[in-house]
């Protein structure tokens, strides 16, 4: 009798059963919680072993001036900030490739549309982590240093990887191009301001090209005549040891190059069939209406189409740049000194894996928040009005 009505008092109304299995839920949710958390609290996850001396090199550093004497701390920075250069240069060359394959698909030159069918059916359907060690094999096999490929004492070429000059600018300089690059956000402001003014319609092209880059021209010819601006070029230099290496220059290591290539090009064969579908999912009478009123095909796909699509094609690309982001730890397979591979050093060196792993999860974390909420916030500018 009392089972009765224990259960005609949970399971009355159904209402009632949901919020009573949920309950039920929610009591063995708390128990198994409060298992880790005695679980975790005998466990060592202090971070003081951070500060310690990491005691190893780093083949690949950039803007970076790490040596073994530093901290561990130091050392996961530094992977840190070769991934963050990775990713981001990782998805400004796939977002362009990945542009003009899509639309190279939709071509009507024959040749062109199957060199780009071509490129993304095969791409796309091989493993990425292949693809990688196929461009660091590649990269490997380049001659090597001691007989490197030189152009014009400019660029040297060999296995250990790609010398070209490197800028050297003063603080005065630097300062310089950045005011010129928040100029350069201010452009359009101009443009409204002159076109009302004068009441002549001036393009956005039109004051870039003849007004903004003249200008940039003419301010690093001056910032050349006065020394502020030098051309570091890029030498070999040969030990006591007989150890040779690159001197001078900005260098890319074979590493950087084989992840790159294949991050890019996996990525961009993705972002492609986006594209391609974006604009075809479009209705045929924008372009058609585009090409009546008189413009031209690049008019048309630049002012009618791709505007549109762009609201079709930066959620599914978004996805597209977290996936290139936690690809970019496949990185470790060749020795790219990444937040992964340096993190997996430490570890190996010192223990304490679990706040090693709770602090690659946060910074990858981190890192895919800041490339969504950019993203998002593209995606609301796009966005029809009363959609948003």
């Amino acid at each position: 009798m009392e089972l009765i009505v224990i259960k005609d008092f949970f399971f009355r109304t159904n209402k009632r059963k949901n919020n009573s299995i949920q309950g039920l839920y929610l009591f063995f949710l708390v128990i198994f919680l409060f298992y880790l958390f005695i679980k975790i609290s005998d466990l060592d996850l202090d971070f003081k072993f951070l500060t310690n001396e990491s005691g190893f090199a780093l083949s690949n550093q950039w803007l970076t001036n790490y040596n073994p004497t530093d901290t561990r701390i130091v050392a996961y920075l530094t992977g840190v900030f070769n991934t963050v250069r990775l990713v981001v240069v990782g998805i400004f060359l796939a977002s362009i490739i990945g542009f003009i394959v899509g639309i190279a698909r939709l071509s009507n030159n024959w040749l062109v549309s199957n060199i780009a069918t071509a490129y993304v059916e095969i791409i796309r359907n091989v493993p990425l982590l292949l693809q990688i060690i196929f461009w660091w094999s590649f990269a490997l096999s380049l001659p090597r240093i001691s007989e490197y490929i030189n152009f014009a004492n400019l660029v040297f070429i060999s296995n250990r990887g790609i010398a070209f000059p490197k800028i050297i600018i003063s603080q005065l300089s630097f300062f310089i191009f950045i005011a010129l690059i928040i100029l350069l956000f201010f452009i359009p402001s101009v443009k409204n301001t002159i076109s009302s003014k004068m009441n002549v319609d001036f393009s956005y092209l039109r004051i870039l090209f003849f007004g903004y880059v003249p200008l940039l021209l003419v301010t690093i010819c001056i910032l050349f005549l006065v020394n502020a601006v030098n051309i570091d070029q890029p030498s070999i230099s040969v030990s006591d040891t007989n150890v040779i290496r690159y001197a001078n220059g900005f260098v890319v290591t074979t590493e950087f190059i084989a992840i790159l290539l294949g991050l890019v090009l996996y990525t961009a064969s993705f972002i492609a069939e986006i594209v391609r579908g974006a604009i075809q999912s479009l209705p045929k009478g924008q372009n058609e209406a585009a090409l009546a009123l008189g413009l031209t095909d690049y008019q048309a796909l630049s002012l009618i189409v791709l505007p549109q699509a762009l609201r079709i094609i930066i959620p599914p690309v978004t996805n597209q740049y977290l996936n290139l982001t936690k690809n970019s730890s496949l990185a470790v397979v060749i020795g790219y000194s990444d937040l992964f591979l340096i993190s997996g050093i430490i570890m190996n060196k010192a223990g304490h894996a679990i706040p090693m792993f709770v602090l690659i999860i946060l910074t990858y974390q981190l890192m895919s928040f800041v490339i969504a909420l950019i993203m998002n916030y593209f995606n609301k500018k796009v966005a029809l009005v009363g959609n948003q």
